[in-house]
């Protein structure tokens, strides 16, 4: 597994939580919005730790902490979310 993915998977992070962020402080968290972002949120939290084990199975532990970064902040919106509610 190259580094391709892994940073891949931290943008896709980052961008939902950026989007869920500005969701939150201009008002505009709706339903859709919340179910969208918890649904990307799944998806890149269990992706990262696929990639990650991938990872940490060809010797990159690099890349497997990056992968695994990208899914706490995954998870993270999610209980966040949570608790807003």
């Amino acid at each position: 597994m190259g580094i391709i993915p892994v940073v891949l998977i931290v943008l896709i992070a980052i961008a939902w939580i950026l989007g869920i962020i500005w969701a939150m402080k201009t008002g505009k968290e709706q339903k859709m919005t919340r179910r969208s972002a918890i649904l990307g949120s799944l998806i890149t939290g269990f992706a990262g730790w696929v990639f990650a084990i991938n990872s940490m199975l060809d010797g990159e532990e690099i890349g497997a902490g990056l992968c695994l970064f990208a899914s706490a902040m995954a998870f993270g919106v999610i209980a966040l979310l949570a608790i807003k509610q």
